[in-house]
């Protein structure tokens, strides 16, 4: 199932402990701390979390900056459909087209 969920079993009894909330697309990958307090989680959201294992509370959102970020391109002329597609994905904005894509307004 992809419910954008972790979830944390207790795995000689076979139950969930813990069900981690927070990411908005599918999970990637997942792994502990050496030490086993924190989980890392990547997401295609283009997201790291950093989860603390006894609490079940994300601690940290961690995300690399996109070169243009917050760029408006709505009366950008000369490019194609495909290369303002390519802008808006590294964090353009594209106000006329902002309320077919919501995620495009610059927050994932």
């Amino acid at each position: 199932m992809h419910d954008r969920t972790i979830k944390l079993w207790h795995t000689q009894i076979g139950r969930c402990l813990k069900t981690l909330l927070g990411h908005s697309h599918w999970i990637l990958g997942i792994a502990f701390h050496p030490k086993g307090q924190i989980l890392a989680s990547a997401c295609q959201d283009q997201t790291i979390r950093l989860w603390d294992v006894d609490t079940g509370e994300c601690r940290e959102i961690l995300r690399s900056p996109r070169p243009y970020e917050g760029m408006n391109i709505t009366a950008i002329t000369g490019l194609n459909t495909a290369q303002k597609a390519t802008l808006m994905a590294l964090g353009a904005v594209d106000y006329k087209n902002a309320d077919k894509n919501p995620r495009r307004k610059g927050v994932y």
